[in-house]
């Protein structure tokens, strides 16, 4: 799935990491002294930006930021949707143009390159992959909502979400002062949906 969690909304952010401690959602608690921990977070496709023009005939698409797209990814560019034909992971990618009926057109240095899936029935919620289940001590809502008045543990689902859209949220974390001292990384943020190819004309 080519949807991500971001700390910010921001092209040039990287995702958080997925599998690995390597850009982690990271709390430091005291439950004696602070026992809430809150974060805004972002849901988003990941995205890159244009390193330099390109003509509606080129097929090698340069990118600032590495590491966003895959190898048979569709990617939408402005109204165009291309395919990535190699070059994955990689700030060179080769790819073919004018795909699913749109048109190639030019496109300019600094446009952004979106990954080309629409999302709908999504769902994020907290869990705990080992243990004893310690996703009651996180709270999560949509931008605008109240950490008040959700219960603990609970998800937020959403209906759709546009290739280009981005859907913030909040989440908390307490701990309670109950809890001995110790590192835990078994609670996972997991998002959920469901993935069309997005048609952006």
């Amino acid at each position: 799935m080519a949807m991500r969690v971001y700390f910010t909304n921001s092209v040039s952010a990287d995702p958080v990491s997925e599998g690995n401690l390597t850009n982690p959602i990271f709390f430091q608690i005291n439950p004696d002294l602070d026992p809430d921990e809150e974060k805004t977070l972002f849901l988003a496709n990941e995205r890159a930006t244009l390193a330099s023009d390109i003509d509606a005939s080129a097929v090698n698409v340069p990118l600032v930021e590495a590491g966003r797209f895959a190898d048979g990814d569709y990617l939408v560019i402005g109204q165009e949707i291309v395919k990535v034909l190699s070059g994955g992971g990689t700030t060179n990618l080769t790819v073919a143009r004018a795909q699913t009926g749109s048109i190639a057109a030019a496109h300019t240095n600094g446009d952004i390159v979106y990954s080309g899936y629409d999302y709908s029935d999504i769902s994020v919620a907290y869990q705990d992959t080992e243990g004893t289940d310690e996703s009651t001590w996180t709270r999560l809502v949509w931008a605008g909502g109240d950490l008040d008045l959700v219960e603990d543990g609970n998800a937020i689902t959403a209906q759709d979400k546009a290739y280009n859209e981005v859907l913030e949220f909040r989440m908390r974390m307490t701990v309670p002062n109950t809890e001995p001292v110790h590192y835990k990384h078994d609670l996972v943020l997991r998002a959920t949906a469901v993935e069309t190819q997005a048609i952006p004309y």
